[in-house]
């Protein structure tokens, strides 16, 4: 019998291929956005805060213009060229994504994109409740054949910001939670295949570094 956690380690293992199955479905093409997980450059916390200071490298050129949401009260600039993925198409990209997230949160998607030519996935949503990026790991860690996995606190502008990294043999998720006084939290979660990892670190230190509270 299959263990739930073998069972997840063979979707993940075929993620890859699933994500460029539906860039097929879907016939997109894209015009392209011009292995350590990126890490933003961080100073000492302030007085009121122990945390580090983050700060992302933002490449203007590789973004496109700024969208806000404001279910979330987040405006963040998506990659230059990546497709909007519509309602009708988000459920197979969630279906996709499902064994990434922890099952036992909830999250309202404000937004899913997607780079055909990288078969990577961007999605911006607000969590149900409060998200603890130690559940998470402690999720991966049962369910996935982790490589590697890191957690970080920092301070960006207005936000406190958490940040989690998991490297897993075919793909590398991103999660950025964004928290913020006046606003529900938000969180920013890219799903990238491990080959075109290397290539898709400027940009995503550029969305994560674009985003602005409203």
């Amino acid at each position: 019998m299959k263990t739930v956690k073998s069972a997840h380690k063979k979707q993940i293992r075929t993620l890859a291929f699933t994500l460029a199955s539906v860039a097929l479905g879907l016939a997109l093409s894209s015009c392209g956005a011009a292995s350590s997980a990126p890490t933003p450059e961080a100073s000492a916390g302030t007085e009121n805060d122990s945390r580090p200071v983050a700060t992302f490298s933002v490449d203007d050129e590789l973004l496109g213009a700024p969208v806000d949401f404001d279910e979330g009260g987040l405006q963040i600039r998506p990659p230059f060229g990546w497709f909007v993925i519509t309602d009708h198409q988000s459920e197979q990209i969630r279906q996709g994504l499902a064994p990434l997230l922890n099952p036992e949160y909830e999250y309202e998607t404000l937004q899913l994109y997607f780079d055909g030519e990288s078969n990577t996935i961007l999605l911006v949503a607000t969590p149900e409740g409060e998200q603890r990026l130690e559940a998470h790991a402690e999720y991966y860690q049962e369910a996935l054949e982790v490589q590697e996995l890191r957690l970080d606190q920092f301070t960006f502008g207005e936000y406190e910001l958490d940040q989690l990294v998991l490297v897993e043999p075919s793909v590398v998720v991103l999660r950025y939670v964004l928290q913020h006084t006046e606003h529900k939290d938000a969180e920013i979660i890219f799903a990238v295949p491990s080959a075109a990892f290397a290539d898709m670190i400027p940009v995503v230190e550029s969305v994560v570094g674009s985003a602005l509270p409203l």
